[in-house]
This record gives C-alpha cells, sequence and structure tokens, in this order.
C-alpha cells in the first residue's frame, strides 16, 4: 500500500506527521483542538508561481484531490479553485504511520531510552557513559534524537571498539570490521565520532593550538592506536635496538630505519653512541638531514602517545645526550616543540629555529595568516619562545624547515 502513494502524495503525510509530532496535541499538553494543515507550497514550492509548469501544478492538484476521495485529508480551496491549505483529518494518523510504513516518535524515543538504558548499564567506559546519559537526558526532556536508533547503535558500537582498542588498526579495516564497507566510517561516522570522542575524552594536552579539524581527527584516533595509514617512527644514527625477543640491529648514520607502530611496542631499548639527537618535523628534512655525531628521529609532525612512549624510552638509556628539536619556523613548529616538551618531559631545545634563519633565508619565507598570528600571540601571552615570535608578528613571515635542510645538505660535514 505504501508504493501505491506518489512523491507528492508521501510528502503530504510526512509534513503532516512532522508538524503533529513537533505540537503540544501530540504529548496532549494542547487544552484547544487545533487543525494541522500545511500550505500547498510546504509540499509544491511553485505552486502559486506564475512560472509554474501548468501540467506539474495540475497533477499535484490531482493527487490531492485522489487523497481526499479516500478520506485521508481535507482541502480548502479559494474562489478560483486554487488548493488554499491541506488539512489533516485526526482520526487517520494511524493510516498515515501504516501508509508511510513510518514509526511514531513515542516509539522511536520508547526505543532510544531502551537501549541507551541497556548501553549505561552493562558498560563502565566513561566516554561512553558520559554520551549515552546526555543522549538519555536529551530524550527525558522531550527533545528530538539526535541520531536515527541505526546511527545510534552504530555510534555506541565504534566508540566501544575504538576505546578499547589494543592493537594497529587502520580506519578502512575499522571501517570493514563494522560495516562490511571500507569508506563507511569516513564517509557517515568519522566526524560524528571524533567529535564524541573529544567532548568526553582528555585530549587537551595533544590538541593544544591544533584547529585543522582533519588533523584533530586522526590525532584522536591515533591514541587509540587507529591510523588513516600505517605509522612509522624513522631514525638513522649511531647506536643499538635492543628488542624484548632478545634480537638486535645495529644502527649507523647512513641508513635509515623505519619501525612500524607495532614494532615500536617490542623494542626494549635503544642505546645510541651519538650525542645529540634531534626530531625533524617534515620527512623531505628528515631524509636531507645528516651531520656527525648526531642521531636523528622523523615523528610526522604531532606526535601521538605511542611515539611519545618511544622517545621516553630512548631517553631512559641516553638522559645524558643533548636533545633537540627541528621543525617549521611558525607558530605550530613551535606548538610541536611544545607537544613534544610537555608530553616526555624533556628539555628538547631548537636547532635552526631561530630568529637568524628568517634573516638568511628571507626570500623564501611566507606571510603569516591570521590563525598564525592567534596562535603567536597565545604562545606569547604564555611567555614561549618570544623573541622569534615578535619578530615573526612585526615582519609578518614564517619559513619552513625544508629550505634549511636542503642547504645543509649541499654543504655537509664529511
Amino acid at each position: 500500500m505504501q508504493d501505491k502513494l506518489s512523491k507528492n502524495q508521501k510528502t503530504v503525510f510526512n509534513k503532516l506527521i512532522d508538524k503533529y509530532e513537533r505540537s503540544k496535541m501530540y504529548d496532549g499538553n494542547c487544552k484547544v483542538n487545533r487543525h494541522i494543515y500545511l500550505l500547498p507550497t510546504d509540499v509544491f514550492t511553485d505552486y502559486d508561481s506564475d512560472f509554474a509548469d501548468v501540467d506539474k501544478v495540475n497533477q499535484f492538484e490531482d493527487e490531492l484531490r485522489e487523497l481526499e476521495e479516500k478520506e485521508l485529508i481535507s482541502i480548502t480551496y479559494d474562489r478560483d479553485s486554487v488548493v488554499k491549505k491541506i488539512y489533516a483529518l485526526p482520526e487517520k494518523w494511524d493510516m498515515y504511520y501504516s501508509l508511510l510504513g513510518r514509526v511514531t516518535k513515542t516509539d522511536i524515543l520508547a526505543e532510544q531510552k531502551k537501549y541507551l538504558e541497556e548501553v549505561l548499564h552493562n558498560n563502565k567506559d566513561n566516554i561512553l557513559c558520559q554520551f549515552c546519559d546526555e543522549q538519555l537526558q536529551r530524550l527525558q526532556q522531550g527533545k528530538k534524537p539526535l541520531y536515527s536508533i541505526i546511527e545510534l547503535k552504530n555510534i555506541v558500537e565504534l566508540i566501544e571498539t575504538i576505546v578499547g582498542n589494543k592493537n594497529t588498526l587502520l580506519e578502512r579495516e575499522l571501517s570493514i570490521l563494522k560495516f562490511g564497507d571500507s569508506k563507511a566510517f569516513e564517509k557517515s561516522y568519522k566526524s560524528k565520532v571524533c567529535s564524541i570522542l573529544r567532548k568526553y575524552g582528555n585530549y587537551d594536552n595533544r590538541l593544544d593550538g591544533i584547529d585543522v579539524k582533519s588533523e584533530v581527527e586522526h590525532i584522536i584516533l591515533e591514541e587509540h592506536l587507529i591510523f588513516a595509514n600505517p605509522s612509522y617512527i624513522y631514525f638513522k644514527g649511531n647506536g643499538t635496538i635492543k628488542f624484548n625477543d632478545g634480537h638486535q640491529i645495529s644502527l649507523n648514520n647512513d641508513i635509515s630505519i623505519g619501525l612500524t607502530s607495532d614494532a615500536i611496542f617490542e623494542v626494549k631499548s635503544i642505546d645510541i653512541m651519538d650525542d645529540n639527537i634531534v626530531t625533524i618535523e617534515n620527512l623531505t628534512s628528515f631524509n636531507r638531514y645528516y651531520t656527525l655525531n648526531t642521531f636523528s628521529i622523523y615523528l610526522a609532525g604531532y606526535h601521538n602517545s605511542a611515539k611519545t612512549n618511544f622517545l621516553k624510552l630512548i631517553y631512559h638509556n641516553n638522559s645524558d645526550k643533548k636533545w633537540y628539536h627541528f621543525g617549521d619556523i611558525d607558530p605550530d613548529g613551535f606548538y610541536i616543540l611544545e607537544h613534544l616538551k610537555t608530553a616526555t618531559g624533556i628539555e628538547f631545545k631548537p636547532m635552526f629555529m631561530e630568529r637568524e634563519y628568517l634573516i638568511k633565508y628571507k626570500k623564501y619565507t611566507k606571510e603569516l595568516t591570521e590563525n598564525d598570528k592567534l596562535k603567536a600571540r597565545r604562545l606569547i601571552e604564555r611567555a614561549k619562545y618570544v623573541d622569534i615570535l615578535e619578530y615573526m608578528l612585526e615582519y609578518n613571515c614564517k619559513l619552513e624547515q625544508e629550505i634549511i635542510s636542503l642547504e645543509k645538505a649541499l654543504y655537509r660535514e664529511t
């Protein structure tokens, strides 16, 4: 019976139900018997237009008259037999739901409340419980659900999986596991879930100074070992890596080594023979950079907790070394440096990130964005890197590190 309705007829019933469910009549709080009605333009936007397609107007009116003849609606007309209002018949609400195959608002709320109560009863995770409790309170206050029941169940299951994840997992693998579709998570749920995790989780230290939505989502998911692509830590220098199973690898300055996120958990220790250790922000600069007596580590911008723990592991056996960070000379570069220092407790010093490099490579600098300026002022207010940041603001400039690493490579030590 549902398939016999035209598109316009379905729209009429859906819009009448929408108005009904939003009204006080639906909850029984209306003391006056009011009529639920639509204007024809609520269904057919161009109905009153002088430029409307006459055939479409006639078809629309025929479809309305068909519903009226079946005693499903009533219609009022003006003197020219033009449709004025489309009224619902109060005794036909159940029929409207049946014709559309639509579930009532009351049933939807009851189903969601029952589901949320079950989740709260069976889970102790703080993030999930806070999310479900807020959704339940919303429903108890008579507010419209933020999600359909299917969306809600998928979101809850995704949060359960993400916060409980203990092994490296790629986003597309997560999507396949949950939906049988490698793109469904990114397309329909990634932003929703990351927003919920950020709201109820403890990511403030990791996200300080980060305002690019995609970067925020990557960091949140990586905190739970879920990556967009396989994650590696690259390093080169003189030393030895010892693994938990007893085997070891000798390192030297001429060969770069990469470990996956899973592999770094199997590292027992790293003994470094070089006197200096430098973390490098960008891969191009890591590949170019070569200095004697220096052990280099590529972090790929903002780091996650796995990389933080790896740096702490290195520091445990090499606390006597001099630790540096080489990044872009821009506010984000200094935020990354602050993240490193705060998260690891290691007193990194900036390398090639002083004012002299902005002056030396002036022709390669770029202008600051408004967001750059805002971040610079925030760091200055915290008394961080005041000299260089004030210079950047005064001369409206910033510099990517690649030009510096290129020159260092061209004139590298031998």
